[in-house]
């Protein structure tokens, strides 16, 4: 297995031949929820509002 560029490319930057290239699945990185977006942005509006009714 492949786990660095130093061992695809000879020391004279010549790529190696006949040598098999596997690659890991990575996990997925979790994107945070629609529903979880639209609280956090009416929770912002709502604190905006608010503020500028206190001045």
């Amino acid at each position: 297995m492949i786990e660095s560029l130093d061992k695809i490319f000879g020391a004279n930057g010549n790529l190696l031949v006949a040598i098999p290239i596997e690659f890991r699945p990575v996990e997925q990185i979790p994107e945070p929820s629609f529903i979880l977006g639209l609280f956090a942005v009416g929770l912002w509006g709502t604190s905006k509002v608010i503020a500028k009714h206190q001045k």
